[in-house]
């Protein structure tokens, strides 16, 4: 077979293997499970945002991180729509539900143009269902109401965007 037949062969080959691939939905929260699934959803003034399977080049689409000396949970996600959702607890105590130490939902492209985010510190609610340090998996719920912030994160104007029913099941990472 000749080279050029033979990679006309193989591109037509990945496609037709790469069209069967399972479509995510992404109209849809994803279930509430605590097996390490990396799955995220959340209504964003009632609209799905889920983990994204487009991402910027070298970033993961979805991270939770712990850092054992300074007791943060860290938990970065990608969103479809387009948008990006980061979650900072500090210090993880026993009590349920827990305040986050910070929260913000930064879109890819602000409606107004001047809000670089919306969140702030001290402002929801996060209830982790699992922490299992040993397998290496969180997962939880979370609300919160964000204010439009600058990029130095100072409250401008009066726009909130009110994240609610959040979901999330992560692979920890595990820091010293």
């Amino acid at each position: 077979m000749k080279p050029k037949t033979l990679l006309l062969a193989l591109f037509a080959f990945l496609l037709l293997t790469a069209s069967e691939c399972e479509k995510k939905d992404l109209t849809t929260l994803p279930p509430e499970t605590q097996e390490g699934k990396n799955t995220f959803g959340c209504l964003i003034n009632g609209e799905v945002f889920v983990k994204s399977q487009k991402v910027p080049i070298f970033t993961s689409a979805i991270s939770a991180s712990y850092s054992l000396g300074a007791q943060i949970l860290g938990i970065r996600v990608y969103t479809h729509p387009y948008g990006y959702v980061h979650l900072d607890v500090e210090p993880l105590y026993n009590v349920q539900p827990m305040t986050f130490f910070r929260c913000y939902f930064s879109p890819l492209q602000s409606e107004s143009g001047e809000c670089y985010s919306f969140g702030g510190k001290n402002i929801g609610i996060i209830e982790l269902t699992c922490f299992d340090v040993a397998n290496r998996i969180v997962s939880g719920r979370f609300s919160f109401d964000g204010q439009c912030l600058d990029i130095y994160e100072n409250p401008i104007g009066n726009s909130i965007v009110h994240i609610t029913e959040g979901r999330f099941d992560i692979k920890l990472e595990i820091y010293e």
